[in-house]
């Protein structure tokens, strides 16, 4: 996926359409952090079901501050978070929006390069708790790897 000579923009589609087949989300997005102004982007969102699409198409945030939401929260913490039960966490900035369209649970996962965050993917789901058994070992394995692999991109 990486050694070809996709963008970064088909690399992010690719990346999360992968984790999305094999695991029970309904839609993942990839936000980035910029760090001079100590704000995140959404940089990509990809949905697999209805309820995931509704949850990017009505979606109006594309960035957070460096502590807000749950990207925020993971910047800040530097470590993944899963939010059982998303609606009901006061952090959760986009709870409303959770709710209408039945998303329940959100993972976030750090994407690390040398100790710092390049990316942090984050998938939701209308379970009320996530089925990630055998995922968490896969992340973190992955979580350098894809750190490394995106800033090299970026380069």
């Amino acid at each position: 996926m990486f050694n070809l000579n996709n963008s970064l923009k088909e690399i992010y589609i690719e990346l999360l359409h992968k984790i999305l087949t094999f695991t029970d989300f309904s839609f993942g997005e990839i936000w980035i952090p910029d760090y001079k102004t100590n704000t995140i982007q959404l940089i990509e969102s990809v949905a697999i079901d209805s309820f995931g699409e509704q949850f990017i198409n009505e979606n109006k945030i594309r960035s957070f501050k460096r502590d807000e939401g749950l990207p925020g929260q993971t910047l800040t913490q530097k470590k993944s978070i899963i939010w059982s039960t998303a609606q009901d966490k006061v952090q959760f900035v986009r709870k409303d929006l959770a709710k209408k369209t039945k998303i329940n649970s959100a993972l976030s996962i750090p994407l690390f390069s040398s100790n710092n965050i390049e990316a942090i993917l984050l998938f939701g789901t209308t379970r009320k708790s996530p089925k990630i058994y055998g995922l968490d070992n896969l992340i973190l394995e992955l979580q350098n790897f894809l750190g490394n692999e995106i800033k090299r991109k970026r380069l």
